[in-house]
């Protein structure tokens, strides 16, 4: 289950990431739920689409992803041991 943002939605509302996908809601952000397979491209897709959407479950796919844009942020900390 995800929470997405304007226009993401809108474009999956005509290429669907499954046949039982649904959108609840027209707003800014909306619920879209799908069953997909769980695969490397799945997380791939999912980082690549940045602040427009949210990963609300299933839970252990949410932890999975906060953990990876946690690491990916702390890079981004200033550090002593890497040139800026």
């Amino acid at each position: 289950t995800l929470q997405v943002q304007a226009p993401l939605w809108r474009v999956l509302a005509e290429t669907r990431l499954s046949r039982d996908q649904r959108i609840e809601g027209d707003g800014e952000w909306v619920k879209v739920s799908a069953t997909v397979r769980d695969t490397w491209q799945l997380r791939w897709w999912l980082l690549a689409q940045g602040p427009m959407v949210i990963v609300t479950g299933p839970s252990a796919l949410r932890r999975e992803v906060v953990g990876n844009l946690k690491e990916t942020l702390s890079l981004y900390e200033p550090r002593k041991d890497f040139p800026r």
